[in-house]
């Protein structure tokens, strides 16, 4: 029996990733959110959404065009008058690093704005999805929360890191799964979260830290109460040339691979398919290590046809005159 087409909707870091390597330059799709939809559209066979803002710069129509070249489709809910974010990454050998501000110009990179709950109730009108994939909290996405939450849908959630951890654990309590790195939130965090999550009414079912090359660790709700970790180890991989969208591939291999077992959220999962998903998750990973780039696998075919703009720092291709 064919198995039917899953889909997504995401909302959060949709952006651009400027990568110098070897006296190159790629300009790619990138952000959290947009880089787990590509994988899940380009690779994965689904049908992925991304609402976003249409932010004032040639970068923004350039890159929707490359992910509508793999089939993400871009719900532009409203126009904003800067340039669309983006993270300059540099690459010297083994040596790494990102920019989010750029060092030459001193713009800020990573400005996002996120569409309000009146033009994503225009642009999603009539659609249907299996699961919310976010990365950032705001108004509209507590709207589309709600209104996932109301339909019995699937809600993922990847927080770039921890301000205020009361207001960290409310919004998991929300979501059905989340995800986070162990680089970005404390390890004293973790029990606590675990504990506060059980004495309050949450929804949440699954909770994942990654460990990198050391594996994950997860937390699975059974009779209404979330688990104390479990640690699964991993086989490192075989070949990294750039690291930066393993966590992204790890994301969308899960969802990929567990909601063929579980369409919808329900209260008793079984623990094989958790550890089935995130291994099958952690190959993903090694796939897209293994190109320059976090989508580079996915777009290293594809003419780039990038616009030559004048007035632009050209480190980080912002301050467009």
């Amino acid at each position: 029996m064919k198995l039917k087409k899953l889909s997504a909707l995401g909302i959060g870091f949709a952006g651009l990733d400027i990568i110098k390597y070897n006296k190159q330059e790629l300009i790619l799709p990138g952000g959290t959110c947009a880089n787990v939809l590509s994988v899940l559209s380009s690779v994965l066979n689904w049908s992925s959404d991304i609402v976003k803002c249409k932010y004032n710069d040639v970068w923004d129509r350039y890159i929707d065009a490359l992910w509508s070249s793999i089939g993400v489709n871009v719900l532009e809910c409203h126009d904003v008058d800067f340039g669309i974010p983006r993270v300059v990454q540099t690459i010297r050998g083994t040596e790494q690093h990102s920019y989010t501000t750029c060092p030459y110009c001193h713009t800020k990179l990573v400005k996002i704005v996120l569409p309000t709950e009146r033009k994503i109730k225009i642009s999603i009108e009539k659609k249907e999805y299996d699961l919310l994939f976010f990365d950032r909290i705001s108004p509209g996405t507590k709207y589309l929360l709600d209104l996932f939450n109301q339909q019995d849908k699937w809600t993922f959630y990847e927080p770039n890191g921890m301000r205020i951890y009361k207001t960290w654990v409310k919004n998991i309590s929300t979501c059905d799964i989340v995800k986070f790195s162990d680089s970005r939130i404390p390890k004293l965090y973790y029990e606590k979260l675990i504990q506060d999550l059980n004495n309050m009414q949450h929804k949440t079912k699954i909770i994942i830290i990654t460990h990198a090359e050391k594996g994950f660790s997860y937390s699975l709700v059974s009779k209404g109460e979330l688990s104390m970790f479990k640690t699964i180890p991993v086989s490192p991989f075989q070949q990294v040339l750039d690291p930066s969208g393993a966590g992204d591939w790890a994301s969308a291999g899960f969802i990929h691979k567990f909601l063929q077992s579980y369409h919808t959220p329900t209260e008793e999962i079984d623990e094989k398919s958790i550890v089935d998903s995130l291994i099958f998750g952690h190959s993903l990973a090694e796939i897209g290590c293994n190109s320059i780039g976090a989508l580079g696998k996915i777009f290293k075919d594809k003419e780039s046809n990038k616009p030559h703009v004048s007035g632009v720092c050209e480190f980080c291709k912002s301050n467009m005159i």
